[in-house]
């Protein structure tokens, strides 16, 4: 996209939303909130090559981990339901599901929860440290990552702002938490991202940050708890 600051060298796919047309300038109107942010308008013919694009892959320029991946034409079609009255009452419920959820995420594959989450981890360390599967499992760490920094930070944002408007500091100071839980997935994802050459060293510094990863969570799950308890207070 030629509003990108990168275009011409990076190329990746996400998403944007698009929220008006003009055909007589040809001119598609969008929302891109990757930063730096940008609302308005751009060509329709640049638009339509980006959304067609090929991203070849170009193995000595390219970032491997988006290569050979098009974005093919994709778009999502978004439909605004009711939204709940957010009071205290809504937001204990949503916090203590939530909790609930990490605590004890009922019957599955055993990836669910907080022990789904050390588990994994553990997992993709000891992958890591094995030269014939580090690629693989970095790789992984740094997809699986994307998604759940995204929404961790969302979230954290979420209970601060409840928080404050409520006057619950618990909620307040359980949000810093997540949120910090959401900065402790960026060292981790670059380490995904650009560790697969650096051998039995990224395999230690993953356990070590992993190990606090965790430890981290169960404290903010705590503080969550103790928080969902406060709002009804």
């Amino acid at each position: 996209m030629p509003i990108r600051p990168a275009f011409g060298d990076v190329h990746a796919a996400h998403l944007m939303v698009v929220w008006g047309f003009d055909d007589e300038a040809r001119e598609v109107y969008l929302l891109e909130s990757t930063p730096p942010q940008y609302t308005g308008p751009v060509g329709l013919e640049d638009f339509m090559r980006a959304r067609a694009s090929v991203n070849e892959s170009r193995p000595h320029t390219r970032d491997y981990f988006f290569a050979d991946s098009s974005i093919r034409g994709r778009w999502i079609d978004v439909t605004m339901g009711e939204f709940p009255v957010v009071d205290r009452e809504w937001v204990a419920q949503v916090v203590t599901a939530n909790t609930r959820g990490f605590t004890a995420p009922g019957t599955g594959p055993g990836w669910a929860g907080l022990t789904g989450l050390e588990s994994w981890l553990t997992r993709v360390c000891e992958r890591a440290a094995n030269v014939d599967e580090a690629g693989t499992a970095l790789a992984e760490l740094y997809t699986v990552g994307w998604a759940a920094q995204a929404a961790t930070a969302l979230h954290g944002d979420f209970l601060r702002e409840v928080g404050n408007r409520f006057g619950c500091d618990a909620l307040v100071y359980a949000g810093r938490s997540v949120d910090r839980l959401a900065s402790q997935w960026t060292p981790l994802r670059i380490l995904g991202a650009h560790g697969s050459a650096g051998g039995q060293s990224v395999a230690e510094q993953l356990w070590e940050r992993s190990l606090r990863f965790v430890a981290d969570h169960r404290n903010a799950v705590r503080q969550l708890e103790s928080a969902a308890t406060a709002l009804l207070r």
